[in-house]
């Protein structure tokens, strides 16, 4: 018996005639062996060093671990398809396809092409391009591949991540299917780790797994689950780009249940995809890939590959676990980045991260990760406790609603109006999705309210782009909306919005922060904010060595200081939209501003400058840019400026009753509620108001935790 280095499979080589059974990798280079410890790193797997031709999509050519076997049955290097590509070499085969590198005539560049071509079911007569399906009762089976190949190539052309293999044509010829890739000079992440010797450094694996997690949100978004996350479908290079391949065992729709062409990989195929997919109980989301993402990582920090599911789900019976925590193996592994993984690889699926924006969060130390263990018993406490609080809340329901009976309902209701609400959108699509999401969930709630039973609400996002044009153009027109958010304070259409003072009057300073200090800030402004920015400083860890926890800038000298004075060499970008809150929090800022390099910010974000002085906006970009590898150091001194932001204004010449029901909308936007849905749940700018939520904040974004704590310090400039 022999044992496929692709599937794992066992099987016998004499029966099988120089094909696995189970994923139809060719296996001439196969070793005999009867047991190998999980628990050899795979660079001292002696198996290792003699490894057969990967059965992968892309293989990155001359790669020293593989040797380029010929097959009669492969196209013929200067075939050519399409009147365009020409065969050049095969990179791999495996199970249900050859892929070779081509030569694209058109744009005379390399692509990679992928042939549906699956073993045991189709043939070719050497020396010629069409196949031939081996039996007509293999036909079904052969049409469903080739028309699965399409469909795949179809929906991943879609996808736009820097971080997905870019699919760049398909087409139908020889009787099969093709799909035309972007060619990688990349090498699998298992030969990275082979090449070089060694595991991944932890700063590796969060910048590996913060990349994958982005693309893995893509892919989720539109409804595909890969299936296939592992080692040697993910593909990096030396600039620490990454890149995900290898649809083949994807599900590409929630209505795709076929498990025809699923290869289980021992180690990195979760619990649930061992079984069927039930369509009342559909066990297969985005946490399957989770599961897998988070055991590519295991291998990647301990080079060793996790126990089988199946074996752990018996363990997870029985209140154990075979797989030890990462930084038990290695004690170099941070104890969060070990906690996050075990968490990405829970048995439970109910204890994994629910979506990758989860775990990317985790990986960046947003988002507090306990144990598993700690995690499962805090949940049962909670959920108990939740119990009594469910009893209370109904008690107090009853009671309140006696109260609520004695108020006459012509004061709790608003009278009939019709209202609207405008907001501006940008950034990516996806940020603009979570704004739209949250402004209709924002309203929908208000709608629920008794008090609003009278009451209609549209509502109409604008790109920002045309935002102002659409406003400029309602308020020559007199159709001015009623509540509208404000870009420019000085925009020609804010000449028909009225005084906001009602709304900030009926704002209670106890439950909103800093409301008191928009008043001293706008008198009789026109405009509300619903959130806020600080000044911080942004640092370059891989230039600055001084340890981020322990930096304490009160002065720019400070910021200069740093590793022994040498920064004072190096460049530091200033924001040039914050020049004021820096001049007004630092009082030595003019003995420093000619050394402030006032470039693009994108210098610092390219990783060529030091430091960068900017705002809490800008979090989600540097971290973005460089994750892992960056630091926010809050402004230490004893008053720190800051800036109002996502203003509101409401319109002039409006009747009583809609007067009344958009100033409460306005208020709305700064309860709890809204500020939750508007800044803990998206990824817009901003900082929020409420209290609670800004209390909540640094819990839910672990990097903000230590420049909140300066909120008491906080004074605000005039955005005038």
């Amino acid at each position: 018996m022999i044992r496929c280095r692709h599937c794992h499979n066992e099987f016998d080589e004499k029966i099988a005639m120089g094909v696995c059974p189970s994923c139809g990798t060719v296996y001439e280079e196969e070793v005999f062996f009867d047991d190998v410890s999980e628990t050899i790193p795979i660079w001292d797997n002696p198996i290792s060093d003699e490894r057969e031709e990967r059965v992968s999509d892309f293989s990155r050519e001359g790669a020293s671990s593989r040797q380029e076997k010929e097959d009669p049955r492969w196209l013929q290097k200067g075939v050519i398809l399409k009147n365009r590509y020409m065969v050049l070499k095969v990179l791999g085969a495996g199970g249900f396809g050859i892929t070779y590198k081509v030569l694209d005539k058109k744009t005379n560049s390399h692509k990679a092409m992928k042939e549906y071509f699956q073993q045991g079911v189709v043939n070719r007569i050497p020396g010629t391009t069409e196949i031939l399906v081996s039996t007509p009762k293999r036909r079904e089976e052969f049409e469903y591949g080739r028309a699965r190949l399409l469909n795949e190539a179809q929906i991943v052309a879609r996808f736009q991540s820097s971080s997905i293999v870019r699919v760049e044509d398909y087409f139908e010829e020889n009787n099969t299917a093709y799909m035309i890739m972007e060619y990688l000079d990349y090498t699998t992440l298992e030969d990275y780790m082979i090449q070089n010797k060694r595991p991944l450094s932890p700063e590796e694996a969060i910048n590996i797994g913060v990349k994958l997690c982005d693309a893995l949100e893509e892919l989720h978004a539109k409804g595909v689950i890969h299936r296939d996350i592992s080692p040697d479908n993910i593909f990096v290079n030396p600039e620490g780009k990454v890149k995900i391949i290898d649809f083949g065992s994807a599900r590409l729709s929630k209505e795709d249940t076929d498990d025809r062409l699923i290869v289980l990989k021992p180690g990195f195929a979760p619990p649930e995809q061992y079984e069927k997919i039930d369509p009342k109980n559909d066990k297969q989301q985005a946490w399957t890939d989770i599961y897998a993402l988070g055991a590519t990582l295991y291998l990647a920090l301990t080079g060793i590959v996790p126990a089988e599911a199946s074996d752990r789900k018996a363990d997870f019976d029985n209140n154990q676990d075979r797989v030890c925590y990462p930084h038990e193996i290695n004690q170099n592994i941070p104890e969060f980045l070990s906690n996050t993984i075990m968490t990405a690889m829970a048995i439970n699926i109910h204890e994994r991260f629910k979506n990758a924006t989860e775990l990317r969060q985790a990986l960046l130390q947003e988002k507090k990760v306990h144990p598993v263990e700690v995690a499962r018993k805090n949940k049962k406490i909670k959920r108990a406790a939740g119990i009594a609080a469910c009893f209370v809340a109904v008690l107090l329901a009853v009671l309140g609603g006696v109260r609520w009976f004695g108020v006459k309902r012509e004061h709790a209701v608003l009278k009939s109006a019709s209202i609207s609400v405008w907001y501006a959108l940008d950034g990516s699509e996806e940020v603009q999705k979570q704004k739209t999401d949250a402004m209709n969930d924002i309203v929908e709630q208000i709608r629920q309210s008794d008090r609003f039973s009278e009451v209609k609400i549209d509502v109409r996002s604008i790109p920002e782009d045309q935002y102002a044009t659409e406003l400029m153009k309602a308020e020559k027109e007199g159709k001015m909306p009623s509540v509208f958010e404000s870009l420019g304070e000085n925009d020609s259409y804010m000449k028909d919005a009225s005084p906001v003072k009602n709304v900030i009057d009926r704002i209670s300073g106890d439950d909103c922060y800093f409301i008191k200090d928009y008043r001293k800030v706008y008198e009789d402004g026109k405009r509300i904010p619903t959130g806020f920015k600080m000044p911080v400083i942004y640092i370059n860890l891989r230039t600055i060595s001084d340890k981020p926890d322990k930096i304490t800038i009160e002065r720019l000298e400070d910021l200069f200081a740093l590793d022994g004075g040498e920064m004072a060499n190096k460049p530091v970008v200033l924001n040039k939209e914050d020049e004021e809150l820096f001049r007004q929090s630092f009082p030595d800022y003019d003995d420093y501003a000619s050394s402030l390099t006032e470039d693009d910010k994108q210098t610092f974000f390219d990783g060529d400058a030091a430091a960068l002085l900017s705002d809490t906006d800008d979090y989600l970009e540097v971290r973005s840019s460089l994750p892992g590898y960056f630091a926010m150091i809050p402004v230490s001194t004893s008053h720190v400026k800051c800036s109002f932001e996502n203003y509101w204004s409401l319109a002039d010449g409006q009747s009583e009753n809609q007067r009344a029901a958009a100033e409460e909308v306005l208020a709305y936007l700064l309860s709890n509620y809204a500020q939750d849905r508007l800044y803990l749940q998206t990824d817009n700018g901003g900082l929020p108001m409420d209290k609670a939520g800004l209390e909540a904040y640094g819990e839910v974004r672990h990097a903000f935790s230590r420049v909140l704590k300066k909120k008491d310090s906080i004074t605000f400039k005039e955005d005038k």
